[in-house]
Parts: C-alpha cells; sequence; structure tokens
C-alpha cells in the first residue's frame, strides 16, 4: 500500500508538472516579432527596425530607419526556413537584400545586407513588442484661429515621410516667433527666422537649414496648404493644426 501511495504522489507531481510547462509562455522559436539593430557602416552605423509577421504559410514584413525617415516600409522576398532568414526591399535603387541566420535562442538574427554590389554586415535583436506609434501627423486639424500655435505636417521626399513640428508663439505685442522640429530626424527647435502671416498667407524662413515656406490657411483655420522649399527642390507640405505639440 505505501508503494502504491508512494507511486501514485510521484506520479501525480510528474503530471503537475508537465501541467505547469505548458501552462508557461513558451519563447519565440521563429524570425516572427519585432526587432531592432543597425547595418555595420565603415566609419558608423545605420539603425534599422524590422516587423516580421507569419502569414499562413506565408511572411511578410516592415522595415523602418528613422535617421532616412523611412517608416513601415514594405518588404518583399521575406523568407523564414529553420535558421535562414531573409528579405528585400523593393524599389530601391542597388537592390538592398538582407541574409541573415537565426540563433539557437532565437534572440538574435545576423548576417549580410547587400546593395549595390556592397557587403555590409548587420545585426538585429527581439524586442519584447513593437514600441507604439506617436507623433503621427493627423488626417485633419483642430479648427482655430490665428498662426500661434502647434501644427504639424509631413514632408514625403521620394519613399521617405519626414514629420515636421511647427511650434509659433505670439508675444503681447503681436510679434510672432516659432521654432520647427524634424521628428524623425531628431532634430528640434531649429529657428524660424522670418513669420509674415497676413490675411491668411504664411511665409516662413529657415535660414540654418535654407529652408521656405509659402501657404496658405484654410477657413476654419485648421490647416495650412503650401510649398516647401529647400535645395533648389519644391515640395508640397500641408500642415494641421494640433491641440498642443509632441512631447
Amino acid at each position: 500500500m505505501l508503494r502504491f501511495l508512494i507511486t501514485a504522489f510521484m506520479s501525480s507531481l510528474s503530471a503537475l508538472a508537465a501541467f505547469a510547462a505548458l501552462a508557461q509562455p513558451q519563447g519565440q522559436t521563429d524570425a516572427a516579432g519585432y526587432w531592432e539593430g543597425a547595418i555595420t557602416l565603415p566609419a558608423t552605423s545605420l539603425g534599422i527596425q524590422v516587423d516580421l509577421q507569419r502569414d499562413g504559410a506565408q511572411w511578410k514584413g516592415t522595415i523602418s530607419i528613422p535617421v532616412q525617415g523611412l517608416r513601415n516600409f514594405a518588404l518583399n522576398n521575406v523568407t523564414a526556413r529553420g535558421a535562414d532568414v531573409a528579405f528585400a526591399m523593393p524599389g530601391i535603387p542597388g537592390n538592398p537584400e538582407f541574409k541573415g541566420k537565426l540563433a539557437t535562442d532565437a534572440k538574435t538574427i545576423t548576417g549580410d545586407f547587400t546593395q549595390g554590389g556592397q557587403t555590409l554586415a548587420f545585426r538585429l535583436e527581439r524586442k519584447a513588442a513593437k514600441p507604439k506609434q506617436t507623433a503621427e501627423t493627423p488626417a485633419k486639424g483642430v479648427p482655430g484661429q490665428g498662426l500661434a500655435g502647434a501644427w504639424q505636417g509631413s514632408l514625403k521626399v521620394s519613399l521617405t515621410e519626414l514629420r515636421l513640428v511647427l511650434k509659433v508663439s505670439k508675444s503681447g505685442e503681436g510679434k510672432l516667433t516659432g521654432t520647427m522640429d524634424s521628428i524623425d530626424q531628431g532634430a528640434r527647435d531649429i529657428p524660424i527666422d522670418k513669420i509674415d502671416y497676413k490675411e491668411d498667407t504664411v511665409h516662413l524662413e529657415l535660414k540654418k537649414i535654407g529652408g521656405t515656406y509659402d501657404g496658405k490657411m484654410s477657413e476654419n483655420g485648421s490647416e495650412i496648404t503650401g510649398d516647401w522649399k529647400q535645395g533648389g527642390q519644391s515640395l508640397p507640405l500641408v500642415f494641421k493644426r494640433l491641440e498642443k505639440a509632441p512631447e
């Protein structure tokens, strides 16, 4: 009887241990997930963010390169077979492509990045979750009066998108002063040297970066539609009024 009780007790412990193991969250074993890392350049590194997802038998993903203003760019030729992981960036000169190996603990991917005949090393580390997108340019602005306040627009240059924040203050004497932030380039408080605002037309000059902006405010004061000029180029840019400037 005693032997039976001990055997039954040990069997129960084994069953509980097996159940506990099943109840524990299982670690990721494939390439699916959010990754952050860098491409190693000769004198520096280029930070990248990659999101890989399995869609049935197929794979898909996006890549962001913050310093270049490239966000959530759709990848193609995404494959993950065993430890071999590969993906490419369509429509980019030089046909950039990543080929790497998933570590045995599935926490890193290391390999080669090739573009235009050049080969560079890259390394990605798995992160717990993709960070929440912040400071997105709103689809519509907040109605208001006057130029003073916070505004945001997205300047689209080829495949990249640069989010710009315009911050304008009005003194007691009615003088307008302001600064501009380029969120994706990490540039903050770029001084605006000249602000002209008359009859809903807006003119800005930023000597530090050689840029100018000319636009017209909407009737309800929620948007300014105009053109950004810099380095001999002219690009459309619409600023949307915000309730407050992004932090």
